[in-house]
């Protein structure tokens, strides 16, 4: 995920005004994009009246003798709201031609965006650009007016006859200064505004708009300076590490604001060569790397920078490995998740690893999740566990089926009652709908799908809980590696939930990872768009990962690592993947979609060998 980190996105940011008509209010919450202009005069090269204008009307219905003189008119209006900086046209003769990267900051007429079609009802838009050497400030903005549109320049509600230049290059102009859209931010805001992205009839600067120019441009910027900051940091694989960084005397975590903007860095590189390096989710003066991994050895640089200046410190973490041990094991794995009809069910695939048949308990459950003492809501009333096998000819073959688990064909009742309060399983209350099965299996691949059972279209979705076990306790070699879930990832109450537990002498490294979009490839339908994992210890929050580029300096190495694991490669970068070494003890991998989105995806649980 980008955010509105805009200087790392190629190509330039684009921004478009649209026909129509916005709903608005009257609440002051304009929307900036976290750079502006350094201070003093902003030169801006009109070029409105070149080869490119569409012919003047018989006569502007404002007076104005051209377009160049609606666009002064326009940054005049602005003018008036701003003190560190002012819109001034270039005086410059050169011929330059217009392009999209030429350092000057232009306004145009053109029937493309330097190529790029329009859209039917795009008006205008301002490309910004920013400069490399400071995240903070603009270095270079078009704005492009859509040619093929009948112009005209007036004041008052619209007319049907011709489209007010006025209105939209005051609008291009807030973009070009570092405003956004309100009505489309993150969250939406609902206010009266020019910068909204649809004209109305809207023809001058509202309070939301002023408070913008203000809150950007109304008063004199101090470079930002780094107060406090360890200049090194030892660690061991395991340990929680957080970096905080003190600016102007005040201590983490500040985050991004219209007053200074804060940019990670890794490793040792300069701005110029994000982004590869840049840690774009980063905007904060903390930076929580959580878990701590040997890869994570390096340097970081924080960037604390405004319009006029920066200010970088660096800090050298260095980790130390801790020992792994082959002996080390899953001793079960689990997934809570909603599960559904179609593309929405939940299937379970795990791996047993062994030279002779490994007994394992299997479990879904559900009406125990809707029963005291969880009392979860939207609970699968009636499970039906159905376990398969794969073939080397990539077929499957059916191993056994269980509908309710104190019934036959899921092993003993009171055997699977033992077995799991021997292994500190919760109990399954006496009669209830779960499904169970105790049962030994060969080395091999296994899917276990979750249905719901009663009458055709009722009862068939809801929240569950899937179990596996590893029941061996004589420490042969005899284990559970890898676990995948597919399911439908939502939030709330149906968040997918990953749980399991590492067992043996010592610590073990293994490959976390989500799916969303790339799973299109195998024709799944509904895939989520932009998943993201938290690894969790208790309520302890372990390790984060929303992008699986993040950074990049770590994707060949996760790229490899997924390859020799047979694990399909990620086709997405907005799908998440972590690579954590764990010491034995109970794990939780939180599933969620940025921003409260939804969709099917899979998360999956790869064994990293130990040579």
């Amino acid at each position: 995920m980008f955010g509105l980190r805009f200087w790392i996105k190629k190509p330039r940011l684009l921004t478009a005004l649209i026909l129509g008509v916005a709903g608005q209010s009257n609440l002051a919450a304009f929307n900036a994009y976290g750079f502006t202009w350094s201070s003093g005069d902003i030169k801006i090269h009109l070029q409105l009246d070149g080869a490119a204008a569409p012919g003047l009307p018989p006569s502007l219905l404002d007076g104005s003798r051209s377009w160049n003189e609606v666009a002064r008119d326009s940054m005049a209006t602005w003018n008036l709201r701003l003190v560190r900086s002012q819109l001034v046209e270039s005086t410059a003769t050169d011929s330059i031609p217009p392009a999209d990267i030429n350092g000057r900051a232009e306004i145009l007429f053109s029937a493309t965006a330097y190529g790029d079609a329009f859209g039917a009802t795009t008006l205008g838009v301002t490309l910004l650009e920013s400069d490399p050497a400071n995240p903070a400030r603009i270095r270079e903005a078009d704005i492009i007016i859509n040619n093929t549109k009948p112009w005209n320049s007036y004041r008052g509600d619209l007319r049907s006859d011709g489209t007010d230049l006025r209105r939209v290059m005051i609008h291009e102009l807030g973009h070009l200064l570092g405003l956004g859209h309100p009505d489309t931010a993150t969250p939406a805001q609902s206010v009266e505004s020019i910068m909204n992205s649809s004209v109305t009839n809207l023809d001058r600067l509202a309070d939301d708009d002023t408070a913008g120019a203000v809150a950007l441009y109304g008063r004199t910027l101090v470079t930002p300076v780094i107060t406090e900051a360890p200049s090194s940091i030892t660690a061991t694989v395991g340990d929680l590490v957080t970096i905080d960084i003190e600016v102007d005397n005040l201590p983490a975590p500040r985050q991004t604001n219209s007053a200074v903007t804060f940019s990670w860095f890794y490793p040792d590189r300069l701005p110029q060569n994000f982004p590869d390096n840049n840690l774009f989710i980063e905007d904060r003066t903390r930076l929580d790397i959580g878990l701590v991994q040997t890869y994570d050895a390096g340097t970081y640089s924080l960037i604390a920078s405004n319009a006029d200046g920066i200010a970088r410190t660096d800090v050298t973490l260095s980790v130390a490995p801790v020992p792994v041990s082959p002996a080390t094991q899953l001793a079960n794995l689990s997934t809570r998740a909603f599960t559904g009809p179609g593309n929405r069910a939940l299937t379970v695939g795990f791996v047993i690893s062994s030279d002779q048949p490994h007994r394992v308990m299997l479990r879904a459950v559900g009406p125990t999740l809707g029963a005291a003492p969880f009392n979860l809501n939207g609970t699968l009333n009636d499970p039906i566990l159905s376990l398969r096998k794969s073939n080397s000819d990539g077929s499957t073959s059916a191993v056994a089926v269980n509908d309710n688990w104190h019934q036959p064909a899921s092993g003993s009742a009171a055997v699977i009652r033992q077995t799991a309060a021997t292994l500190g399983a919760f109990a399954l209350n006496e009669n209830s709908g779960d499904a169970a099965l105790l049962i030994d299996l060969d080395p091999g691949v296994y899917t276990a799908t979750v249905s719901g059972g009663g009458p055709p279209g009722a009862g068939t979705e809801g929240l569950v809980i899937v179990e596996a076990y590893d029941v061996n306790t004589d420490g042969s070699t005899n284990r559970l590696v890898n676990l995948s879930t597919r399911g439908f990832v939502s939030n709330n109450d149906a968040t997918m939930i990953a749980g399991l537990v590492v067992a043996g002498p010592a610590a073990k490294t293994y490959l976390i990872r989500v799916a969303g979009d790339t799973l299109a490839n195998f024709g799944v339908g509904e895939p989520i768009d932009d998943p993201q994992i938290t690894l969790f210890r208790g309520s302890d929050r372990l390790r984060a990962n929303d992008d699986w580029d993040h950074p990049q300096a770590h994707q060949p190495m996760l790229r490899e690592l997924m390859a020799e694991l047979g694990a399909f490669a990620l086709t997405d970068r907005q799908e998440s993947a972590m690579l954590v070494t764990l010491t034995p003890g109970p794990y939780t991998v939180i599933v969620e979609g940025f921003e409260g989105s939804e969709g099917v995806g899979i998360v999956e649980l790869y064994e990293v060998p130990t040579e």
